[in-house]
């Protein structure tokens, strides 16, 4: 049976441990890294809830292989940083789904 894991920065990590999710608790974009590449090189998670500013810090060769990993299945989340949550809903969702599916559509 495949896992979930978090990867995130310290803030958010005790909340996703008291869900009873295995966390993966990072300081920055690079060491990120190095835990996206164990992900991508291993088989035992299925799903990988990431922090979308450590995804954005990765080079374009690693979001590209996040963006078209579908096992696990990476999948971002706004991160606590001030403005993350500042955004035209629309334009996220249709992101999220842009990702996805493969193409863009209008929601």
């Amino acid at each position: 049976m495949q896992r979930v894991t978090v990867i995130c920065k310290e803030g958010l990590g005790s909340g996703f441990k008291l869900a009873g999710l295995e966390v993966r608790v990072v300081l920055d974009a690079e060491a990120a890294r190095g835990e996206v590449r164990d992900l991508l090189s291993g088989d035992d998670y299925g799903l990988v809830l990431i922090e979308e500013d450590l995804v954005a810090g990765l080079d374009e060769r690693m979001r590209k292989a996040v963006d078209a990993s579908n096992d696990p299945l990476f999948v971002p989340f706004p991160s606590l940083e001030p403005g993350a949550w500042e955004r035209d809903e629309r334009a996220y969702l249709g992101e999220v789904v842009r990702r996805a599916i493969g193409f863009q559509i209008r929601i």
